[in-house]
């Protein structure tokens, strides 16, 4: 019988905010940015993904960028093998082009743009460490056709084509400001100017430090700086004003009737050209304020067809949108500023729980691809969280304490506390009966209703990084820091084993209905273990940092954990002496935390770089998909009195409401009913005075000819 294996990313929470102008309008609804290890194509309205993602060996995403015409969009990755590739994608016929330099200086992309020709089919290229350099490509050449030389690094690099002319380019950056003209002929790219000036050489007083620039729909160059000032240039680069600003500006985008900036704060700025006072070139026309963030702006984009939809990324790892009347809000929902901590997920309830080391805990329905709570507490920093398989209660770990709260609407609620001295892992048994927790060097048994301890499971006193319930929650696997894993039975003696000496066991994974489990080393190996041996040993290529098998025990996920290189997912198909193996690209950071849905169809994972990923998991037959029954899930919700009493309160005042509405509506009915009806009498009086008035003409014309006659 024919079975599709394989696994399927569905969904990101997260975005990147360390790839400067990584933030476009592929069109009207569908927007561009990076997160985790792929770049996303977000529908605004139907709010849905899709996923370029780079070669099984790439190492990391360096810049995103989309032709003027979004007709075409780019992305650089670094690769372990070749270096910088540059990868571009056709919207009308999406194909893909892959272009990669013969130069050994070429590792690493800090910028592309497309030219604005007709064709736009030419590149400009900001390489950067060890030796930086800028390329003139047209990308239907395997070359670059022209290279200006750095000797030294560049910061802040940003280079990109005039609108109006496609052989005249700017490259801006820290103590860098150079406005080249292409030779094609000559295939060299010849600097014109090498500092801010007049047409007179007069060089006015600024900061030197360019941190953007954009090009206007006029074809004038707007520029900016560390210190706050906003340059105006004309097309020529030449310098015609500047407006100081209060705030250091970090990013710039052309609207159709202006600019945009984004400045600290942070704070959004729309301004229009103002010819009649160069002193002060630029007029502020709109200011938006994001109160909730408390990073800058480092990437903008306005709507092609609307400038009144602006969209911004913020140093804190969030995306904004602006509407011409509405305050700023998420795009998506508020995502995770900081490395995602650890995860779990329910089993009644469609949700799953984060925390991470911004300090919030945060609750996503999985199945909407929303985030249903987030919770932030001075008191509470959490290290370490674990999901009820109910959905309705969360055990949260911090350094001295584990919190039992309670999953109400719009919060959480704590309602027991167990004291524990250097904190590490907590997790719930698959029926929730059970609290397992591990602190300092020993691990602890409670039962959940109760919280009093569990005699018969016990565990050798070593530090536990991470705790693997049994199916039946008889025992559970455990592996300490060093490489000796244990299994834990009731009312038996904890057997161990060791891995290896000079190894240090990473993560671990139980097999589904048996007594095995498999480690991940830190020598890049999987290895089969038993309470009494270790049988087989599959090499993978890095560290693993997370496992889960699923319950039918045919695929096996990889989160890889190395420092130097990306969360990438391995699905390995059973048994693992084939070496079946398919990698996903997920995270662009190391993963911590991966779960698997009970039923085998999702799988999720949650990296270092702040973003949770949702997979789609398709190794099942469709024969076996077609007989599994399927259970709805809950939509079950606590509440205290207090909350039901004012819930029920608005309800009773919003069914006032429409009580008042309905009577006031029927009042107004029977008003104009009563209106239509004397309308109605007036109109059927008239006719009846009408028709004897007709009738009484119609006699008199009757006498008349009568008398004619007999005359």
């Amino acid at each position: 019988m024919a079975s599709s294996y394989g696994v399927s990313l569905q969904f990101i929470f997260g975005v990147r905010s360390d790839i400067r102008d990584s933030l476009h309008f592929w069109d009207e609804k569908r927007v561009i940015y990076p997160a985790g290890h792929n770049v996303v194509l977000y529908d605004i309205e139907e709010r849905t993904q899709r996923f370029y993602s780079p070669s099984e060996d790439s190492l990391a995403i360096t810049a995103v960028a989309t032709s003027p015409r979004r007709m075409y969009m780019a992305f650089a990755e670094t690769q372990a093998s070749r270096g910088a590739l540059i990868n571009i994608y056709d919207r009308s016929q999406r194909r893909r082009r892959c272009l990669v330099s013969s130069d050994p200086n070429a590792q690493s992309v800090e910028c592309i743009a497309f030219s604005s020709d007709k064709d736009e089919r030419q590149l400009l290229v900001l390489y950067g460490a060890p030796l930086p350099f800028l390329a003139y490509w047209p990308w239907t050449a395997s070359e670059p056709s022209a290279v200006l030389k750095f000797d030294e690094p560049v910061e802040w690099g940003k280079c990109s084509f005039s609108p109006n002319n496609a052989t005249t380019c700017v490259l801006t950056g820290k103590s860098l400001f150079l406005c080249i003209k292409v030779e094609e002929e000559a295939k060299s790219l010849s600097v014109q100017l090498s500092r801010v000036q007049t047409r007179e050489g007069a060089e006015p007083m600024h900061s030197r430090n360019y941190t953007s620039h954009c090009w206007t729909a006029e074809g004038l160059l707007a520029v900016a700086t560390d210190a706050g000032e906003l340059l105006a240039l004309d097309s020529a680069g030449y310098f015609l004003g500047m407006n100081k600003l209060e705030k250091r500006i970090s990013s710039l985008a052309a609207s159709g009737g202006g600019i945009v900036v984004g400045c600290e704060g942070p704070a959004i700025l729309s301004m229009v050209f103002n010819r009649e006072n160069l002193m002060e070139p630029f007029k502020e026309v709109r200011a938006d304020s994001l109160e909730e963030v408390s990073d800058s702006v480092c990437s903008l984009a306005v709507n092609p067809s609307a400038d009144k939809m602006i969209l911004c990324i913020t140093a804190d790892q969030q995306i904004f949108k602006l509407g011409a009347t509405r305050a700023p809000q998420e795009l998506i929902s508020n995502f995770h500023s900081k490395a995602v901590i650890d995860m779990d997920i329910s089993v009644r309830i469609p949700l799953m729980v984060t925390c991470s080391k911004d300090g919030t805990i945060r609750l996503w329905n999985y199945i909407e691809a929303r985030q249903q709570l987030k919770y932030k507490s001075l008191d509470i920093l959490p290290t370490g969280v674990a999901l009820h398989p109910s959905g309705l209660f969360v055990a949260v770990g911090t350094a001295d304490k584990v919190y039992i709260m309670s999953v109400f609407l719009d919060s959480l609620k704590t309602v027991q506390e167990i004291s524990v001295k250097q904190f590490r892992k907590v997790a719930f048994s698959n029926g929730g009966q059970y609290l397992a927790v591990s602190h300092a060097s020993s691990l602890q048994v409670y039962s959940f209703y109760s919280l009093e301890l569990v005699n018969g499971l016990s565990v050798t006193p070593v530090k536990v990084q991470d705790l693997k319930w049994y199916e039946d929650d008889s025992g559970f696997i455990t592996n300490d820091q060093g490489s000796h894993i244990s299994f834990c039975l009731r009312d038996l003696a904890a057997n161990g084993i060791s891995v290896g000496n000079k190894q240090q066991v990473t993560a671990i994974a139980k097999v589904p209905n048996s007594q095995m489990a498999y480690a991940g080393c830190s020598d890049g190996s999987i290895k089969e273990v038993t309470a009494t041996d270790v049988n087989k040993k599959l090499e993978v290529s890095g560290v693993p940092g997370q496992m889960a098998i699923t319950r039918n025990a045919k695929l096996l996920f990889v989160g890889m954990g190395g420092k130097k290189q990306p969360g990438t997912v391995k699905c390995y198909k059973y048994p693992l002496n084939l070496g079946e193996c398919t990698d996903i690209q997920a995270h662009s950071k190391p993963i911590k935390a991966m779960r698997i849905t009970v039923d085998d169809r999702y799988l999720f994972t949650a990296g270092k770089d702040g973003c949770v990923a949702i997979y789609r998991i398709n190794e099942r037959e469709k024969a076996e998909i077609r007989r599994e029954p399927r259970f709805p899930y809950g939509n079950e919700i606590l509440t205290d009195r207090q909350q039901l009493t004012t819930i029920q309160k608005e309800l009773d005042d919003i069914t006032a409401k429409n009580k008042n509405l309905a009577t006031s509506k029927t009042s107004e009915q029977e008003i104009v009913l009563s209106g239509l009806q004397q309308d109605l009498e007036r109109i059927n009086s008239l006719i009846r005075q009408k028709q004897e008035t007709y009738e009484t003409l119609k006699a008199t014309k009757g006498v008349k000819l009568s008398l004619i006659h007999i005359s």
